[in-house]
């Protein structure tokens, strides 16, 4: 008892520190329960004080000892018995009272201190927009935040975050580059980060995206622009739609309220890009199981985990206190024993401040409902989007895919899926009519189920860089057939693409810089890195040396020239490597390769068939051919 009584005391205590820096209005309440738990304690602990100072005051008297009967074996075992019996019951309600006591009083109320201490430290970064049902959720605009950039009308960009999270903060680092150089808009769906939870609304796709609508048309949005080299005043600009709309990002399950939102109002929305986006179609023939986010296939997040966390985790502090790394650390990567010191590159400090808000009592519910009202139930909400996939879009659609499942531990390419019950790679889902003319850098996999995704646009992206896909009536490669293309990353990219390093980042910002230039603007920002593959070069253009030159010598050389190209602005945050190539052959060869115009073939010299690096046959990013027909 003595000893419930003094770990009572202790862990009384340090609440009572947590409390010590909240403020007086905040911790009212709570100071006010650890006050009525804490008497509790000294009224157990009262009589053992007092029973220990009546024996240290009065020492009880020692009795002359008789002389007693040596015990037989029998009662020595008996008397152990009782001993161990004793002990374990003592012990056994003295683990139960300090469980009981944890569970019941110190875990909720030190939860409750952390609640407050997170609530105050970290502040809400944006403004707060109504959203049609009497609540507001939490925004954050910025814009041509690089005072080098002149500012332009172009569309503002609205970023849709990805399941589970659905905070602004899941998409910071994307934000950060783009608002470099236009107007973009992050927000906190109803229950995630600062906005509150919708009391009667399901989370449907419809649901949200007339959220989202009623805030960008409700409301007066504005957006502070640092003033320009030059001048003094800032720019404080409204963000609206204007004659061109928006350019709807969606990551993942935010692909499809950004679906949703061009469909019920078109004339917003100027282009669509899908990062990773999900499908509408369905996995099986009876269409009864959709194609869902991995996080719910691997089983770190499912309907009864949220509802046990929602119910019990949370609000009774557990979660805080002792499953944050395994529960929500774990969804960033497999070593949460490090995430401590090195958070997503792509994210950086904005980590801490983004899980704080998944400790609050509305991310566990709001996580299980978005994922019930979409996918179970009665009619589930992807199927809103269904007859609008199956429709087109009039907007230009873009997409990017993963490298590698983070959740399921696979690369994308190696995955297999089916639409309908038809293999997502055949040309009947995909549309991509030959696989080895039209895509020769490989497609398989996850990027199959994003080919289907642009596809559902009627004017899906055609790459104007890859000029190698059958037309009828035309000639087919070499000539002016761009090709309708996704992105695939090369850097890494996983499910939480947004928040990785700097290579993935830029890789999700090219997609939005080709948007913006499908609808006439044109964009100088520096795309660190962006991928493009040289075919058919002659080697007295590419390097002085032909095929004597070393190859390692030449990469050098190569490097330098686009490291000039690029100048010494970019030199400090732009790296180039050399992944492959150029092919290494004896001097004399000149045979020229079959079947592809330009591609190299191992061993061998091509001849110069193409001078005009532009117009051949290959996947070119915008930035480079811009430079090679300025002559760079």
């Amino acid at each position: 008892k003595c000893m419930v009584a003094v770990a009572g005391t202790v862990m009384g205590i340090t609440t009572l520190a947590s409390y010590a820096t909240l403020n007086i209005t905040d911790g009212l309440i709570a100071a006010l329960l650890w006050i009525l738990s804490t008497s509790f304690y000294l009224w157990v602990s009262y009589p053992l004080v007092v029973e220990l100072i009546r024996r240290i005051l009065h020492p009880p008297e020692q009795k002359r000892r008789r002389r007693r009967r040596t015990p037989s074996f029998g009662q020595r075992v008996s008397a152990l018995i009782r001993s161990i019996q004793t002990f374990l019951i003592q012990w056994g309600w003295l683990v139960l009272y300090m469980c009981i006591y944890g569970i019941l009083q110190y875990t909720p109320l030190q939860h409750a201190a952390n609640m407050v201490v997170l609530r105050d430290r970290y502040r809400p970064e944006g403004q707060f927009y109504s959203r049609g049902d009497g609540e507001s959720n939490h925004m954050v605009c910025k814009g041509f935040t690089d005072v080098t950039v002149p500012v332009d009308d172009r569309p503002v960009v609205i970023l849709e975050s990805m399941e589970v999270l659905g905070q602004a903060l899941a998409m910071k680092g994307v934000h950060d580059a783009l608002s470099r150089v236009g107007i973009v808009c992050a927000y906190d769906r109803a229950g995630f980060g600062w906005s509150p939870r919708s009391k009667n609304a399901s989370r449907t796709p419809n649901n949200v995206a007339t959220e989202l609508h009623a805030m960008l048309n409700d409301n007066e949005v504005w957006v502070n622009i640092p003033p320009r080299i030059g001048t003094v005043a800032p720019n404080r600009t409204r963000v609206v739609g204007g004659n061109l709309g928006y350019v709807m990002v969606g990551h993942s399950l935010g692909s499809i309220y950004a679906r949703r939102y061009a469909y019920l109002w078109p004339k917003e929305v100027s282009a669509l890009v899908m990062w990773d986006g999900v499908p509408s179609q369905s996995t099986s023939q009876a269409g009864a199981d959709k194609l869902q986010p991995t996080v719910f296939d691997s089983g770190k997040v499912s309907p009864f985990l949220m509802d046990v966390c929602s119910k019990y985790l949370e609000p009774m502090g557990i979660l805080d206190l002792f499953l944050k790394p395994q529960f929500i650390y774990g969804l960033f990567g497999a070593n949460t024993t490090n995430i401590t010191s090195a958070p997503p590159q792509g994210i950086g400090q904005g980590f801490w401040r983004m899980t704080s808000r998944m400790l609050f009592r509305d991310w566990c519910p709001a996580v299980m409902q978005e994922f019930a009202d979409m996918y179970q139930g009665g009619s589930p909400g992807i199927f809103q989007v269904v007859d609008a996939d199956l429709q087109g879009y009039k907007m230009p659609m873009f997409a990017w895919a993963r490298q590698r499942s983070m959740y399921m531990g696979t690369e994308s390419v190696e995955e297999n899926y089916q639409l309908e019950g038809v293999d997502a790679c055949s040309n009947t889902v995909s549309r991509i009519e030959n696989n080895v003319t039209d895509h020769p850098e490989g497609t398989g996999g996850w990027q199959c189920v994003q080919f289907a995704v642009v596809n559902y646009a009627l004017s899906p992206y055609k790459n104007p860089h890859k000029r190698t896909c059958k037309v009828v009536g035309q000639p087919q490669l070499g000539s002016n057939n761009p090709c309708t293309d996704i992105s695939r990353s090369i850097t890494g990219g996983t499910e939480i693409a947004p928040m990785q390093g700097p290579q993935v980042v830029a890789e999700l910002v090219d997609t939005v810089l080709d948007a913006w230039s499908a609808v006439g603007y044109s964009t100088t920002f520096p795309s660190n890195p962006f991928a493009f593959m040289i075919q058919g070069f002659s080697p007295g253009l590419c390097f002085t040396g032909g095929c004597t030159q070393p190859v390692a010598a030449w990469r050098t050389q190569f490097i330098a020239d686009v490291m000039a190209v690029l100048g010494p602005r970019h030199s400090s945050v732009v790296n180039i490597e050399v992944m492959l190539g150029p092919t290494p052959c004896p001097l004399t060869s000149t045979r020229t390769p079959a079947g592809v115009v330009g591609q190299l073939i191992g061993l061998d010299c091509p001849v110069a068939q193409c001078t005009d690096l532009v117009r051949c046959a290959s996947p070119w990013h915008p930035a480079v051919a811009r430079r090679s027909d300025e002559g760079g």
